[in-house]
């Protein structure tokens, strides 16, 4: 079948429903807030869906589940969380399982490996890659959870609330969850709220590169200091700058 590379808030955002002709299939994103929204869509579209680790996996569990039939004849769908643990001397019974006729079984990698490039060639399932956004893509991000809280949010909180979380998906959902939990019913999040709960704690890259434009290197190198930047923040930073 076929591997679709896709931005999660758009995927999820326009309510589409997996591929899962082959009996399931298999997830790369390492970011746990995106495994939640597969974990929910999985459920929408097969419904119960049972919860296994990938290091949890044995040759006895697949035989149970797949390999025997039920007593009752039931057929049930599992997610596996953290595929990429999955024993290595399991991986051939989890390839010689697919196409799936009865049942489901869907995995989630939170980092490419052996087991997911074998499955990508096998071409029994679709594979769902969604990587993490780049930084000028946070706004969709947070409108895309915005709507998936049923809350609103100002233009001007919006912008400020940006400058204050540091560029990371748990991040926004905790400070949107904290900032929801203090407007009453339909009320809107406004720029004062923002203001008074969170503190300033993101890189403003844009603001780098007019700092950088304008020769004030001091400032510059000032504004990094303060920030207290990761390596990882540090790298997208000049990266963009270059």
């Amino acid at each position: 079948m076929s591997t679709k590379k896709l931005n999660f808030w758009e995927f999820f955002g326009s309510e589409q429903s997996f591929d899962l002709k082959g009996g399931g299939a298999s997830f790369l994103s390492a970011e746990p807030q995106v495994h939640r929204l597969i974990k929910e869509q999985l459920k929408r579209q097969s419904g119960q869906v049972s919860i296994i680790f990938g290091q949890e996996i044995t040759h006895a569990w697949i035989e149970g589940k797949f390999q025997s039939l039920s007593f009752f004849g039931e057929s049930e769908s599992y997610l596996v969380l953290f595929a990429e643990r999955i024993p290595k001397k399991i991986e051939d019974s989890i390839l010689e399982l697919f196409p799936i006729s009865s049942g489901q079984l869907s995995l989630i990698f939170s980092k490419d490996c052996g087991l997911r490039k074998k499955l990508v060639k096998q071409n029994e399932l679709v594979h769902y890659d969604f990587p993490a956004p780049p930084f000028w893509k946070f706004e969709e991000v947070l409108a895309f959870f915005v709507k998936k809280r049923g809350v609103q949010i100002s233009s001007q909180a919006k912008h400020e609330f940006l400058l204050r979380v540091d560029q990371s998906i748990d991040e926004i959902v905790d400070k949107l969850n904290l900032l929801a939990l203090n407007v009453d019913g339909n009320s809107c999040i406004e720029l004062e709220l923002v203001q008074e709960l969170l503190t300033d704690g993101n890189l403003d890259i844009f603001e780098l590169a007019r700092l950088i434009g304008n020769k004030r290197y001091s400032q510059f190198f000032t504004l990094l200091d303060r920030k207290e930047l990761s390596f990882d923040q540090l790298r997208e930073a000049f990266s963009f700058l270059e």
